[in-house]
């Protein structure tokens, strides 16, 4: 339970209390500002903001009770906004969930309660249910008000018995099982246009017939006056899973270290794999194989399939513009070196701004990105649209190995909003369909690395470790490759030919290495060694190969 502040007293009915001066002051200059700023899902807790406004109310009557859903507007110091979405309930009495939020203390017409929030409460996530059934249209306005959406997956009967689950785990969205059939998502922070994750889901689930991302179950938008579409929540089926591929790829890390521990191999043993060099899994050289497990690599394979299905269906819309595969121009050309100009260039001044709180290799990798700046930057801009002869795609964005569920010796592909600090515009941006291949390749380092400098019993042999690590990391990424430009390959998705490739990939490899550097020095300094090491390889490997 969170520490409350002080109660507000107000003659008006529930209906009508954001009509008392009183209470909404209080609401959007104390509880507000007190309680948002402690969510996982609220972004800007690096930033100071400069004042919090409500940008709309917006009522949600339903047979079983009156809720608000209230949209704050953060203006920050630097002069940016973001908008984010409360929904409100005034309750006498608390429910039994112990992790109900609570915003304030209210005294509403003489009678005692707490304004919480509405997702805590059966009745209020019935309702959405029930609304999402019937396809409802809830009116706030001629041309303002909500839109529920029910998919082809759901039936109207299902809204006859309704069970409900509050996910209590803090994430950057609110989720809610029903029936243990569905999942809806409920955005926090909301976008003035339907999120990338609505209609990439939507769109590999109803026309594209791609069945290892979940169904579209339904969603809710707030259609606003002047055609914005802004996604509300998102509904998709419940896929069974034996837990994410980030999990599972720890634990077969781990067990290639201790398998190499435990064995007489010497790192001197093992053969020298080139960088980015398509190896099929049968290929692999049997040093490898036993420490890694060829299941293990089967597996590697089968995602890899699954990654490249995914971009076939995303380009196999030859008609709506949104979904259009696009060739390689200089419009392209000169967003993504400003894009990421101004990436590295905050990276850079964060990084400088961060050092006392880096130590050991950490600091050493630190001083050799900085020293490297110039290289980073005639990288970036060297990028040449007349060298390209692939297609851009709508690609996932985000990918990682938290996007992926490990079914049965199979992969599920989730959450397509893409990259977290990308405004909506850019995350619709048709890219490379390798940006994703690398931001998975980033994600294997990860594993790797997060596995030596997590584990105590690696310490006496880091720098084995550290070399076997880069070494395995070459075994994932080769294998994988090799298994996504076959099925690429054969289903004519136009991701160039070996130079191309290899261009891309290692571009995209260091744009995601920077771009993780700033998530790292925020929220974690010690892990930013992983990026900077990443990055500090890359560059590496292309002075070595000139």
């Amino acid at each position: 339970m969170e520490t409350l502040i002080r109660a507000v007293h107000t003659r008006h009915n529930w209906q009508e209390v954001f009509e008392d001066p009183l209470f909404r002051d209080a609401f959007i200059e104390e509880w507000v500002p007190q309680y948002i700023t402690k969510r996982r899902w609220f972004a800007g807790k690096s930033t100071p903001v400069k004042v919090f406004k409500i940008e709309r109310i917006l009522p949600l009557p339903t047979d079983f009770g009156y809720y608000y859903h209230i949209i704050v507007e953060v203006v920050y110091e630097p002069g940016y906004t973001e908008t984010y979405l409360l929904p409100l309930s005034f309750v006498t009495i608390l429910p039994k969930e112990d992790d109900i939020k609570i915003l304030g203390k209210c005294v509403i017409e003489g009678t005692e309660g707490f304004l919480v929030e509405a997702v805590y409460l059966e009745d209020y996530r019935n309702a959405l249910f029930n609304h999402m059934i019937k396809s409802s249209k809830i009116g706030i306005g001629a041309d303002n008000f909500f839109l529920f959406e029910r998919g082809k997956v759901m039936t109207e009967n299902e809204g006859d018995k309704i069970s409900s689950e509050l996910l209590n785990v803090e994430q950057s969205n609110t989720s809610i099982i029903y029936n243990n059939k569905y999942i809806l998502k409920i955005y926090r922070k909301l976008f003035m246009d339907h999120n990338p994750d609505h209609e990439l889901v939507r769109f590999l689930s109803d026309q594209a017939g791609f069945t290892h991302s979940p169904k579209y179950g339904g969603s809710v938008s707030w259609v606003r006056s002047g055609n914005f579409m802004v996604s509300i929540a998102l509904m998709t089926e419940l896929i069974p899973n034996q837990g994410e591929g980030w999990d599972y790829m720890l634990k077969k890390i781990e067990s290639a270290f201790d398998n190499f521990l435990n064995s007489d191999l010497k790192i001197s043993e093992l053969p020298k794999l080139k960088y980015l060099r398509k190896m099929k899994a049968s290929s692999i050289p049997d040093q490898y194989s036993v420490l890694i497990g060829e299941e293990f690599l089967d597996n590697i394979e089968m995602l890899a399939k699954r990654t490249a299905q995914m971009h076939v269906a995303l380009a196999s819309n030859k008609i709506d513009r949104h979904f259009v595969p696009r060739s390689y121009n200089s419009d392209f050309s000169v967003w993504l070196k400003n894009r990421l100009i101004y990436i590295f260039e905050n990276r850079y001044n964060m990084l400088e701004s961060n050092l006392h709180k880096l130590e050991g290799d950490g600091l050493e990798y630190a001083h050799e990105f900085i020293s490297h700046k110039s290289d980073i930057i005639k990288h970036f801009l060297s990028f040449d649209e007349l060298k390209l002869n692939s297609k851009r795609i709508r690609i996932h964005g985000d990918y990682h190995l938290g996007q992926v569920l490990l079914a049965d010796n199979d992969f599920f592909i989730l959450d397509y909003e893409g990259e977290p600090e990308s405004t909506i515009r850019d995350r619709k941006v048709k890219q490379s369909p390798l940006k994703d291949v690398a931001g998975i390749f980033r994600s294997f380092h990860y594993a790797i690395y997060a596995t030596l400098f997590k584990k105590k019993k690696y310490q006496d042999s880091q720098n084995e470790c550290s070399l076997l690590g880069s070494k395995l990391f070459r075994v994932i990424t080769n294998v994988f490759l090799d298994k996504y430009c076959r099925v690429a390959f054969k289903n004519n998705l136009d991701i160039g030919y070996s130079q191309e490739i290899k261009y891309l990939l290692k571009y995209h490899l260091l744009e995601k290495a920077v771009y993780e550097l700033g998530y790292e020095l925020n929220a974690r300094p010690d892990w930013a060694i992983i990026p900077l090491k990443g990055i500090m390889q890359i560059l590496n490997v292309e002075e070595n190969e000139k």
